[in-house]
């Protein structure tokens, strides 16, 4: 988690930029960024290695793109032999996108970046 606030990635693409073992494969179709895990799978919408919350997720049709990280806690990356806890996952592994859960008292938070 401290990893991602240091990065101040916005995108699931920028905080896995520095997983080993996943790399990220130029497109042709624009702002969707292809992954492999470990020389196995890749990102095309009904990916089979990007779960949130320990379900199958699918992000396809008009909104194509990785989701933005306004509502993500942490990200878990199983490699390996690791991943089939999940249940069918493509043999290189798998990204777990964790969400935030809701607390008891009001929290705010504001962050400036400039670009």
């Amino acid at each position: 988690m401290q990893v991602l606030r240091d990065q101040q990635a916005v995108r699931i693409d920028k905080a896995l930029e520095n997983v080993s073992g996943v790399y990220q494969q130029p497109s042709s179709l624009g702002d969707i960024s292809f992954f492999s895990i470990r020389g196995f799978g890749g990102y095309d919408g009904n990916s089979s290695f990007l779960y949130r919350n320990g379900v199958r997720a699918s992000y396809a049709g008009a909104d194509a793109s990785f989701p933005d990280m306004a509502n993500i806690e942490r990200i878990d990356v199983l490699k390996g032999p690791a991943s089939i806890l999940y249940g069918r996952v493509e043999p290189g592994g798998m990204v777990n996108l964790v969400t935030k859960q809701p607390l008891d008292t009001p929290y705010y938070s504001l962050m400036l970046r400039s670009p």
